[in-house]
Protein backbone atom coordinates (compact mmCIF):
# COMPACT_ATOMS: atom_id res chain seq x y z
CA UNK A 1 0.00 0.00 0.00
CA UNK A 2 2.84 2.65 0.98
CA UNK A 3 4.64 1.23 -2.06
CA UNK A 4 8.19 1.68 0.08
CA UNK A 5 9.95 -0.80 2.52
CA UNK A 6 10.25 2.66 5.07
CA UNK A 7 8.66 5.94 5.17
CA UNK A 8 10.56 8.86 5.63
CA UNK A 9 10.85 12.52 5.88
CA UNK A 10 11.75 13.28 1.79
CA UNK A 11 8.87 10.66 1.13
CA UNK A 12 6.29 12.44 2.84
CA UNK A 13 6.94 15.61 1.42
CA UNK A 14 7.61 15.14 -2.02
CA UNK A 15 5.47 11.93 -2.81
CA UNK A 16 2.62 11.78 -0.60
CA UNK A 17 1.95 15.38 0.57
CA UNK A 18 3.44 16.92 -2.78
CA UNK A 19 4.54 20.32 -1.27
CA UNK A 20 5.06 23.25 -3.48
CA UNK A 21 9.21 24.12 -2.96
CA UNK A 22 7.99 27.75 -2.31
CA UNK A 23 6.01 26.66 0.67
CA UNK A 24 7.90 24.50 2.34
CA UNK A 25 11.39 24.49 4.49
CA UNK A 26 13.50 22.00 6.03
CA UNK A 27 12.99 21.36 9.78
CA UNK A 28 15.29 19.29 11.93
CA UNK A 29 14.55 15.54 11.11
CA UNK A 30 11.55 16.67 8.92
CA UNK A 31 10.36 19.85 7.17
CA UNK A 32 7.65 22.45 7.75
CA UNK A 33 5.01 23.37 4.53
CA UNK A 34 2.60 25.39 4.30
CA UNK A 35 -0.77 24.02 2.41
CA UNK A 36 -2.83 27.37 3.04
CA UNK A 37 -2.32 29.66 5.86
CA UNK A 38 -1.08 27.46 9.37
CA UNK A 39 1.96 26.06 9.17
CA UNK A 40 2.59 21.86 9.98
CA UNK A 41 5.91 20.62 10.69
CA UNK A 42 6.42 16.92 10.21
CA UNK A 43 9.55 14.80 11.57
CA UNK A 44 10.67 11.27 12.05
CA UNK A 45 13.10 11.04 15.05
CA UNK A 46 14.96 8.26 16.58
CA UNK A 47 12.15 7.12 19.42
CA UNK A 48 13.22 7.06 23.50
CA UNK A 49 10.94 4.27 24.18
CA UNK A 50 12.21 0.59 23.47
CA UNK A 51 10.76 -1.77 21.18
CA UNK A 52 7.78 -4.44 22.28
CA UNK A 53 10.34 -7.32 21.62
CA UNK A 54 13.83 -7.37 20.26
CA UNK A 55 12.91 -8.75 17.13
CA UNK A 56 11.28 -5.18 16.28
CA UNK A 57 14.05 -2.86 15.90
CA UNK A 58 14.47 0.20 16.52
CA UNK A 59 11.95 2.51 17.78
CA UNK A 60 10.96 5.46 15.38
CA UNK A 61 8.86 8.82 16.55
CA UNK A 62 6.44 10.02 13.75
CA UNK A 63 5.43 13.55 14.53
CA UNK A 64 3.01 16.44 12.91
CA UNK A 65 2.15 18.97 14.56
CA UNK A 66 0.14 22.02 13.02
CA UNK A 67 0.10 26.08 14.69
CA UNK A 68 -3.67 26.66 15.19
CA UNK A 69 -3.97 29.82 17.44
CA UNK A 70 -1.97 32.19 19.52
CA UNK A 71 -1.93 34.95 21.99
CA UNK A 72 -4.09 33.11 24.02
CA UNK A 73 -5.19 34.86 27.27
CA UNK A 74 -7.92 32.80 28.97
CA UNK A 75 -6.00 29.51 29.20
CA UNK A 76 -8.68 27.69 31.59
CA UNK A 77 -11.45 28.32 28.72
CA UNK A 78 -9.09 27.56 25.91
CA UNK A 79 -8.73 23.53 27.72
CA UNK A 80 -11.82 23.17 28.50
CA UNK A 81 -12.87 24.37 24.39
CA UNK A 82 -10.16 21.78 22.95
CA UNK A 83 -10.65 18.81 25.32
CA UNK A 84 -14.33 19.44 24.38
CA UNK A 85 -13.23 19.17 20.78
CA UNK A 86 -10.85 16.33 21.08
CA UNK A 87 -14.52 14.27 21.48
CA UNK A 88 -14.78 15.08 17.95
CA UNK A 89 -11.34 14.55 16.32
CA UNK A 90 -9.80 11.45 14.43
CA UNK A 91 -6.24 10.48 15.42
CA UNK A 92 -4.83 13.88 16.47
CA UNK A 93 -5.35 15.98 19.57
CA UNK A 94 -5.86 19.76 19.59
CA UNK A 95 -3.29 20.71 22.72
CA UNK A 96 -3.24 24.09 24.63
CA UNK A 97 0.75 24.83 25.18
CA UNK A 98 0.31 27.36 28.18
CA UNK A 99 3.99 28.11 28.18
CA UNK A 100 3.65 29.57 24.69
CA UNK A 101 -0.17 30.80 24.94
CA UNK A 102 -1.06 28.65 22.06
CA UNK A 103 -2.84 25.73 20.49
CA UNK A 104 -1.81 23.19 18.32
CA UNK A 105 -3.19 20.21 16.57
CA UNK A 106 -0.57 16.82 17.12
CA UNK A 107 -0.65 13.43 16.15
CA UNK A 108 2.20 10.91 16.92
CA UNK A 109 2.70 7.46 16.78
CA UNK A 110 6.34 5.80 18.33
CA UNK A 111 6.71 2.32 16.75
CA UNK A 112 9.36 0.31 14.56
CA UNK A 113 9.37 0.97 10.84
CA UNK A 114 7.99 -1.77 9.61
CA UNK A 115 4.63 -1.55 11.21
CA UNK A 116 2.88 -0.35 8.44
CA UNK A 117 -0.62 -0.13 10.26
CA UNK A 118 0.37 2.90 13.12
CA UNK A 119 1.99 4.82 10.44
CA UNK A 120 -0.70 4.43 7.64
CA UNK A 121 -3.19 5.57 10.70
CA UNK A 122 -0.82 8.40 11.64
CA UNK A 123 -0.45 9.86 7.93
CA UNK A 124 -4.33 10.02 7.60
CA UNK A 125 -4.19 11.51 11.03
CA UNK A 126 -1.85 14.18 9.57
CA UNK A 127 -3.30 14.71 6.18
CA UNK A 128 -7.08 15.18 7.69
CA UNK A 129 -5.96 16.97 10.68
CA UNK A 130 -4.40 19.39 8.89
CA UNK A 131 -7.47 20.16 6.64
CA UNK A 132 -9.86 20.45 9.83
CA UNK A 133 -7.54 22.34 11.98
CA UNK A 134 -7.35 25.36 8.95
CA UNK A 135 -11.50 25.32 8.73
CA UNK A 136 -11.76 25.82 12.28
CA UNK A 137 -8.93 28.48 13.06
CA UNK A 138 -11.23 31.42 12.86
CA UNK A 139 -14.01 30.11 15.09
CA UNK A 140 -11.38 28.48 17.22
CA UNK A 141 -9.70 31.76 17.62
CA UNK A 142 -12.66 33.71 18.08
CA UNK A 143 -14.00 31.43 21.03
CA UNK A 144 -11.20 31.53 22.90
CA UNK A 145 -9.99 34.93 22.29
CA UNK A 146 -6.70 34.63 20.34
CA UNK A 147 -5.25 35.13 17.29
CA UNK A 148 -5.06 32.89 14.26
CA UNK A 149 -1.30 31.84 14.06
CA UNK A 150 -1.11 33.12 10.32
CA UNK A 151 2.21 31.64 8.81
CA UNK A 152 4.13 31.59 5.93
CA UNK A 153 7.95 30.50 5.29
CA UNK A 154 11.04 32.72 5.40
CA UNK A 155 11.27 34.73 1.90
CA UNK A 156 7.64 34.74 1.24
CA UNK A 157 5.48 38.16 1.01
CA UNK A 158 2.79 37.14 2.82
CA UNK A 159 0.43 33.85 4.18
CA UNK A 160 -0.54 31.84 1.24
CA UNK A 161 -4.05 32.96 -0.66
CA UNK A 162 -4.61 29.69 -2.66
CA UNK A 163 -4.86 26.56 -0.73
CA UNK A 164 -2.93 23.65 -1.68
CA UNK A 165 -4.86 20.45 -2.82
CA UNK A 166 -4.16 18.55 0.35
CA UNK A 167 -7.00 20.98 1.37
CA UNK A 168 -9.57 19.12 -1.04
CA UNK A 169 -8.46 15.97 0.60
CA UNK A 170 -11.11 15.59 3.17
CA UNK A 171 -13.40 17.27 0.63
CA UNK A 172 -13.21 14.71 -2.15
CA UNK A 173 -13.58 11.80 0.06
CA UNK A 174 -17.48 13.21 -0.11
CA UNK A 175 -17.73 12.13 -3.93
CA UNK A 176 -17.24 8.24 -3.19
CA UNK A 177 -20.52 6.76 -2.49
CA UNK A 178 -19.54 5.70 0.84
CA UNK A 179 -20.28 9.33 2.04
CA UNK A 180 -23.72 9.24 1.52
CA UNK A 181 -24.62 5.62 2.68
CA UNK A 182 -22.03 3.68 4.97
CA UNK A 183 -20.80 1.63 5.58
CA UNK A 184 -21.49 -0.31 1.78
CA UNK A 185 -20.84 -3.54 3.17
CA UNK A 186 -21.07 -5.02 6.24
CA UNK A 187 -17.21 -5.87 6.79
CA UNK A 188 -17.34 -2.70 9.14
CA UNK A 189 -19.93 -2.99 10.95
CA UNK A 190 -19.83 -6.75 13.16
CA UNK A 191 -17.28 -6.27 16.24
CA UNK A 192 -18.62 -9.61 17.40
CA UNK A 193 -14.61 -11.03 15.82
CA UNK A 194 -13.00 -8.11 16.38
CA UNK A 195 -13.70 -8.66 20.40
CA UNK A 196 -12.96 -12.35 20.00
CA UNK A 197 -9.55 -10.96 18.87
CA UNK A 198 -8.79 -8.89 21.46
CA UNK A 199 -10.20 -11.04 24.23
CA UNK A 200 -7.69 -13.43 23.01
CA UNK A 201 -4.77 -11.23 22.71
CA UNK A 202 -5.38 -9.29 26.30
CA UNK A 203 -6.12 -12.75 28.05
CA UNK A 204 -9.62 -12.13 28.78
CA UNK A 205 -11.33 -14.98 27.10
CA UNK A 206 -14.82 -14.60 29.06
CA UNK A 207 -15.15 -9.97 29.84
CA UNK A 208 -16.42 -9.26 26.51
CA UNK A 209 -19.46 -8.06 26.45
CA UNK A 210 -21.44 -7.39 23.30
CA UNK A 211 -23.43 -4.24 22.51
CA UNK A 212 -26.16 -2.77 19.99
CA UNK A 213 -25.96 -6.75 17.85
CA UNK A 214 -22.37 -6.68 17.40
CA UNK A 215 -21.76 -3.30 16.65
CA UNK A 216 -20.01 -2.39 20.06
CA UNK A 217 -18.05 -4.53 22.30
CA UNK A 218 -16.86 -3.45 25.72
CA UNK A 219 -13.90 -5.38 27.75
CA UNK A 220 -13.10 -4.24 31.32
CA UNK A 221 -9.30 -4.63 32.10
CA UNK A 222 -7.22 -4.00 34.84
CA UNK A 223 -7.19 -0.18 34.94
CA UNK A 224 -9.31 0.77 31.95
CA UNK A 225 -12.19 -0.50 30.27
CA UNK A 226 -11.61 -0.62 26.68
CA UNK A 227 -14.79 0.12 24.30
CA UNK A 228 -15.11 0.11 20.07
CA UNK A 229 -18.25 1.11 18.22
CA UNK A 230 -19.00 1.78 14.36
CA UNK A 231 -20.44 5.28 14.41
CA UNK A 232 -21.04 8.31 12.47
CA UNK A 233 -18.95 11.84 13.57
CA UNK A 234 -19.79 14.91 13.10
CA UNK A 235 -17.97 16.47 9.79
CA UNK A 236 -16.01 13.22 9.85
CA UNK A 237 -18.96 10.69 8.31
CA UNK A 238 -18.64 7.11 9.50
CA UNK A 239 -16.40 4.70 11.26
CA UNK A 240 -15.11 3.11 13.92
CA UNK A 241 -14.32 4.79 17.61
CA UNK A 242 -12.23 2.82 19.95
CA UNK A 243 -11.86 4.42 23.44
CA UNK A 244 -9.64 3.65 26.56
CA UNK A 245 -11.96 4.67 29.85
CA UNK A 246 -9.62 5.40 32.94
CA UNK A 247 -11.28 6.37 36.68
CA UNK A 248 -11.63 9.72 37.31
CA UNK A 249 -7.81 11.85 38.59
CA UNK A 250 -6.23 10.09 41.43
CA UNK A 251 -6.38 13.60 42.77
CA UNK A 252 -9.87 14.52 43.34
CA UNK A 253 -9.11 18.10 43.34
CA UNK A 254 -7.39 17.72 39.65
CA UNK A 255 -9.24 19.39 36.64
CA UNK A 256 -10.18 16.94 34.38
CA UNK A 257 -10.29 19.24 31.48
CA UNK A 258 -6.28 20.51 32.50
CA UNK A 259 -5.03 16.58 32.93
CA UNK A 260 -6.71 15.72 29.46
CA UNK A 261 -5.12 18.35 28.53
CA UNK A 262 -1.30 17.75 30.55
CA UNK A 263 -1.89 13.85 29.02
CA UNK A 264 -1.86 15.51 25.35
CA UNK A 265 0.81 17.32 26.10
CA UNK A 266 3.21 14.28 27.19
CA UNK A 267 2.50 12.33 23.71
CA UNK A 268 3.65 16.47 22.25
CA UNK A 269 6.26 17.00 24.31
CA UNK A 270 7.68 13.23 23.52
CA UNK A 271 7.26 12.12 27.27
CA UNK A 272 5.20 9.63 26.82
CA UNK A 273 4.48 7.09 23.68
CA UNK A 274 2.78 8.73 21.10
CA UNK A 275 -0.05 7.23 19.92
CA UNK A 276 -2.61 8.77 17.14
CA UNK A 277 -5.53 9.46 19.71
CA UNK A 278 -6.68 12.15 22.09
CA UNK A 279 -7.44 12.32 25.73
CA UNK A 280 -10.33 14.19 26.72
CA UNK A 281 -13.35 13.94 29.50
CA UNK A 282 -16.30 12.01 29.55
CA UNK A 283 -19.36 12.32 31.42
CA UNK A 284 -18.72 11.28 35.04
CA UNK A 285 -15.47 13.19 34.46
CA UNK A 286 -13.60 9.67 33.97
CA UNK A 287 -10.21 9.91 31.47
CA UNK A 288 -11.09 8.85 27.83
CA UNK A 289 -8.31 8.27 25.24
CA UNK A 290 -10.32 7.71 22.08
CA UNK A 291 -9.10 7.58 18.42
CA UNK A 292 -11.82 7.66 15.94
CA UNK A 293 -10.87 6.01 12.08
CA UNK A 294 -13.04 6.61 9.24
CA UNK A 295 -13.69 4.49 6.55
CA UNK A 296 -11.76 5.41 4.18
CA UNK A 297 -8.88 5.28 6.66
CA UNK A 298 -9.71 1.90 7.49
CA UNK A 299 -9.53 1.15 3.57
CA UNK A 300 -6.36 2.04 3.29
CA UNK A 301 -5.01 -0.22 6.07
CA UNK A 302 -7.07 -3.13 5.11
CA UNK A 303 -5.64 -2.23 1.29
CA UNK A 304 -2.26 -3.03 2.80
CA UNK A 305 -2.19 -6.60 3.37
CA UNK A 306 -0.51 -6.91 6.92
CA UNK A 307 -3.56 -8.59 8.40
CA UNK A 308 -5.46 -10.97 7.27
CA UNK A 309 -9.06 -8.99 7.10
CA UNK A 310 -11.38 -6.16 9.03
CA UNK A 311 -11.79 -7.75 12.18
CA UNK A 312 -7.67 -7.45 12.19
CA UNK A 313 -7.29 -4.22 11.51
CA UNK A 314 -9.94 -2.92 14.30
CA UNK A 315 -8.51 -5.30 16.63
CA UNK A 316 -4.69 -3.32 16.00
CA UNK A 317 -6.11 0.15 16.21
CA UNK A 318 -7.98 -1.32 19.68
CA UNK A 319 -4.89 -2.27 21.15
CA UNK A 320 -3.08 0.55 19.95
CA UNK A 321 -5.31 2.81 22.29
CA UNK A 322 -5.11 0.60 24.66
CA UNK A 323 -1.58 0.66 25.08
CA UNK A 324 -1.56 4.55 24.83
CA UNK A 325 -4.13 4.65 27.61
CA UNK A 326 -1.63 2.63 29.81
CA UNK A 327 1.67 4.46 28.89
CA UNK A 328 1.21 7.29 30.91
CA UNK A 329 3.62 8.27 34.18
CA UNK A 330 2.09 6.94 37.19
CA UNK A 331 0.13 8.93 39.89
CA UNK A 332 -1.94 10.84 37.47
CA UNK A 333 -4.80 8.48 36.79
CA UNK A 334 -6.98 6.04 39.54
CA UNK A 335 -5.62 2.59 39.00
CA UNK A 336 -9.51 1.27 38.88
CA UNK A 337 -11.58 -0.23 35.98
CA UNK A 338 -14.28 1.48 35.13
CA UNK A 339 -17.48 0.69 34.07
CA UNK A 340 -19.31 2.36 31.37
CA UNK A 341 -21.16 2.22 28.07
CA UNK A 342 -19.99 2.52 24.42
CA UNK A 343 -22.32 5.31 24.32
CA UNK A 344 -20.55 8.12 26.49
CA UNK A 345 -21.38 12.08 26.83
CA UNK A 346 -25.36 11.24 26.59
CA UNK A 347 -26.16 14.28 28.73
CA UNK A 348 -27.00 18.12 28.53
CA UNK A 349 -23.72 19.97 27.35
CA UNK A 350 -21.94 22.01 29.00
CA UNK A 351 -20.90 25.74 27.99
CA UNK A 352 -17.56 24.86 26.47
CA UNK A 353 -19.09 21.80 24.50
CA UNK A 354 -21.47 23.75 22.92
CA UNK A 355 -19.14 26.66 21.69
CA UNK A 356 -17.06 23.45 20.53
CA UNK A 357 -20.04 22.30 18.65
CA UNK A 358 -20.06 25.67 17.18
CA UNK A 359 -16.25 25.79 16.33
CA UNK A 360 -17.15 22.41 14.38
CA UNK A 361 -20.03 23.93 12.50
CA UNK A 362 -17.03 25.81 11.08
CA UNK A 363 -16.46 22.77 9.11
CA UNK A 364 -20.09 22.57 6.91
CA UNK A 365 -21.52 25.52 7.31
CA UNK A 366 -19.73 27.78 4.37
CA UNK A 367 -20.89 24.54 1.82
CA UNK A 368 -24.60 25.32 2.94
CA UNK A 369 -23.97 29.39 2.86
CA UNK A 370 -22.45 28.99 -0.65
CA UNK A 371 -25.52 26.73 -1.64
CA UNK A 372 -28.37 29.07 -0.26
CA UNK A 373 -26.43 32.12 -1.28
CA UNK A 374 -26.16 30.95 -4.80
CA UNK A 375 -30.13 30.47 -5.22
CA UNK A 376 -30.63 34.24 -4.69
CA UNK A 377 -34.47 33.36 -4.66
CA UNK A 378 -34.35 31.03 -7.41
CA UNK A 379 -33.07 27.41 -8.09
CA UNK A 380 -30.11 27.58 -9.89
CA UNK A 381 -30.28 25.36 -13.59
CA UNK A 382 -27.83 22.12 -13.66
CA UNK A 383 -25.68 20.48 -11.10
CA UNK A 384 -24.25 22.34 -8.60
CA UNK A 385 -21.07 20.28 -7.20
CA UNK A 386 -20.69 22.66 -4.32
CA UNK A 387 -23.10 20.27 -3.37
CA UNK A 388 -20.30 17.80 -2.65
CA UNK A 389 -18.77 19.98 -0.16
CA UNK A 390 -22.31 19.50 1.76
CA UNK A 391 -21.71 17.62 5.32
CA UNK A 392 -22.96 13.96 5.46
CA UNK A 393 -26.86 14.14 5.74
CA UNK A 394 -27.84 14.51 9.63
CA UNK A 395 -30.23 16.62 11.21
CA UNK A 396 -27.71 18.20 13.08
CA UNK A 397 -25.76 19.19 10.45
CA UNK A 398 -28.42 20.98 8.47
CA UNK A 399 -28.60 18.58 6.15
CA UNK A 400 -31.17 16.40 6.72
CA UNK A 401 -31.61 12.55 5.20
CA UNK A 402 -34.92 11.66 3.47
CA UNK A 403 -34.29 8.82 1.54
CA UNK A 404 -31.04 6.74 -0.38
CA UNK A 405 -31.32 4.00 -3.08
CA UNK A 406 -29.23 1.77 -4.98
CA UNK A 407 -29.37 0.94 -8.56
CA UNK A 408 -27.74 -1.04 -10.84
CA UNK A 409 -28.16 -0.86 -14.82
CA UNK A 410 -26.45 -1.60 -17.80
CA UNK A 411 -25.08 1.91 -18.79
CA UNK A 412 -23.10 3.18 -15.54
CA UNK A 413 -23.47 0.05 -13.87
CA UNK A 414 -24.06 1.17 -10.37
CA UNK A 415 -25.59 4.19 -8.62
CA UNK A 416 -26.46 5.52 -5.48
CA UNK A 417 -29.09 8.52 -5.46
CA UNK A 418 -29.60 10.27 -1.78
CA UNK A 419 -32.12 12.98 -1.46
CA UNK A 420 -31.78 15.45 1.73
CA UNK A 421 -33.23 18.86 2.77
CA UNK A 422 -30.72 21.32 3.25
CA UNK A 423 -31.25 24.24 5.64
CA UNK A 424 -31.01 25.84 8.99
CA UNK A 425 -33.34 27.09 11.51
CA UNK A 426 -32.81 30.56 10.55
CA UNK A 427 -33.55 30.10 7.13
CA UNK A 428 -36.76 31.01 5.34
CA UNK A 429 -36.76 27.99 2.88
CA UNK A 430 -35.32 25.09 2.57
CA UNK A 431 -33.37 23.07 -0.60
CA UNK A 432 -34.26 19.83 -2.00
CA UNK A 433 -30.96 18.22 -2.88
CA UNK A 434 -29.88 15.69 -5.04
CA UNK A 435 -26.70 13.86 -4.65
CA UNK A 436 -26.23 11.02 -7.06
CA UNK A 437 -23.24 9.06 -7.56
CA UNK A 438 -21.99 6.68 -10.63
CA UNK A 439 -18.98 6.19 -11.74
CA UNK A 440 -19.11 7.98 -15.03
CA UNK A 441 -22.00 10.43 -14.35
CA UNK A 442 -22.11 12.22 -10.81
CA UNK A 443 -24.91 14.62 -10.52
CA UNK A 444 -25.37 16.97 -7.55
CA UNK A 445 -28.47 18.91 -8.30
CA UNK A 446 -30.30 21.49 -6.40
CA UNK A 447 -34.00 20.32 -7.01
CA UNK A 448 -36.39 22.57 -5.55
CA UNK A 449 -36.70 25.43 -2.82
CA UNK A 450 -39.02 24.66 -0.04
CA UNK A 451 -40.49 27.47 1.17
CA UNK A 452 -40.57 26.94 5.44
CA UNK A 453 -43.69 25.26 6.54
CA UNK A 454 -45.00 24.35 3.05
CA UNK A 455 -44.76 20.05 2.22
CA UNK A 456 -41.59 19.03 0.38
CA UNK A 457 -43.91 16.50 -0.70
CA UNK A 458 -44.42 16.97 -4.06
CA UNK A 459 -41.03 18.21 -4.95
CA UNK A 460 -40.04 14.55 -3.49
CA UNK A 461 -42.36 12.51 -5.50
CA UNK A 462 -41.19 14.58 -8.83
CA UNK A 463 -37.72 13.64 -7.72
CA UNK A 464 -38.06 10.18 -7.26
CA UNK A 465 -40.44 9.87 -10.21
CA UNK A 466 -38.05 11.09 -12.14
CA UNK A 467 -34.80 8.90 -10.69
CA UNK A 468 -35.93 5.95 -9.63
CA UNK A 469 -36.87 4.70 -13.57
CA UNK A 470 -36.31 1.32 -12.35
CA UNK A 471 -37.25 -0.48 -8.78
CA UNK A 472 -34.00 -0.09 -7.26
CA UNK A 473 -32.42 -2.78 -5.49
CA UNK A 474 -32.52 -1.34 -1.74
CA UNK A 475 -33.93 1.55 -0.42
CA UNK A 476 -32.50 3.08 3.27
CA UNK A 477 -35.14 5.04 4.69
CA UNK A 478 -33.50 4.85 8.14
CA UNK A 479 -32.91 8.59 8.22
CA UNK A 480 -36.24 9.46 6.29
CA UNK A 481 -38.54 11.88 8.66
CA UNK A 482 -41.88 10.27 9.93
CA UNK A 483 -43.83 12.39 8.25
CA UNK A 484 -42.33 12.33 4.97
CA UNK A 485 -42.36 8.08 4.90
CA UNK A 486 -45.97 8.18 3.29
CA UNK A 487 -45.04 10.37 0.56
CA UNK A 488 -41.69 8.44 0.17
CA UNK A 489 -43.41 5.34 -0.07
CA UNK A 490 -46.16 6.24 -2.04
CA UNK A 491 -44.01 7.85 -5.18
CA UNK A 492 -41.64 4.37 -4.52
CA UNK A 493 -44.87 2.24 -5.09
CA UNK A 494 -45.60 4.35 -7.93
CA UNK A 495 -43.01 4.15 -9.82
CA UNK A 496 -42.25 0.83 -9.53
CA UNK A 497 -46.34 -0.02 -10.42
CA UNK A 498 -45.25 2.01 -14.06
CA UNK A 499 -41.59 0.39 -14.65
CA UNK A 500 -43.46 -2.96 -14.23
CA UNK A 501 -46.35 -2.06 -16.43
CA UNK A 502 -47.19 -4.44 -19.05
CA UNK A 503 -44.65 -6.52 -18.37
CA UNK A 504 -44.42 -10.17 -17.65
CA UNK A 505 -42.88 -9.65 -14.15
CA UNK A 506 -44.82 -7.82 -11.89
CA UNK A 507 -43.63 -6.75 -8.31
CA UNK A 508 -45.26 -8.26 -4.90
CA UNK A 509 -47.15 -5.92 -2.89
CA UNK A 510 -44.67 -5.89 -0.13
CA UNK A 511 -41.41 -5.14 -2.35
CA UNK A 512 -40.55 -2.18 -0.84
CA UNK A 513 -40.67 -3.67 2.48
CA UNK A 514 -38.31 -5.98 1.38
CA UNK A 515 -36.07 -3.62 -0.42
CA UNK A 516 -35.96 -1.49 2.57
CA UNK A 517 -35.05 -4.34 5.25
CA UNK A 518 -32.15 -4.26 7.11
CA UNK A 519 -30.54 -7.51 5.00
CA UNK A 520 -31.98 -5.64 1.55
CA UNK A 521 -29.95 -3.25 2.87
CA UNK A 522 -26.74 -4.52 3.46
CA UNK A 523 -27.00 -7.03 0.69
CA UNK A 524 -27.35 -4.46 -1.63
CA UNK A 525 -24.77 -1.86 -0.70
CA UNK A 526 -22.24 -5.00 -0.99
CA UNK A 527 -23.69 -5.67 -4.67
CA UNK A 528 -23.62 -1.93 -5.41
CA UNK A 529 -19.63 -1.74 -3.88
CA UNK A 530 -18.91 -4.63 -6.10
CA UNK A 531 -20.29 -2.94 -9.36
CA UNK A 532 -18.52 0.04 -8.67
CA UNK A 533 -15.39 -0.86 -10.85
CA UNK A 534 -13.69 2.14 -10.82
CA UNK A 535 -13.30 2.94 -7.40
CA UNK A 536 -10.13 1.39 -5.84
CA UNK A 537 -8.05 2.44 -2.63
CA UNK A 538 -5.02 0.76 -3.63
Amino acid sequence: MLGVDRVDTDWLRHQLFYCDPEWSADAPDGFDHWPYFLRQRVTISASPWPPPSPDDGQMLRHSATCDIVTGLTDLDRATAICTSLNRFSAGWAYVVEPSEGRIVAHTSVDCPAQWQLPILRWIDAALISMWHATAVAPALADAVGGEVAVSFPEGAAGARTEPHHLMTYADSLRARPEWVLAPLDRRWADLGQTAAILTGALDRPDDADDADEGRGFQIPLESMTLTGRMQEQLGLGHGFEARACRAAPADPDTDSDALANALNWLILAGEAPGVAGAWTVAEHGELVFRAFTMDFALEHMLAAGVVEGAPEVLATIALEVASGAAEMPEGLLADAPVQTEPELFQRDPTASELTAMGVLASLWQPSIDAVLTAMDGQVPAGSDRRLLLLPRPHPGSGVEPIVTWGSLDGGDGARLTTLALVGTAEDDARLLVCLQRSPSQPDYRIRAGVARGSSPAPAITDAIAELAWDPPIFVDLTGCPDALLPTVREAFAATAAEATAGSAETLPAEWLDEASSPAAVSAGAAQLRSAWNDVSYD
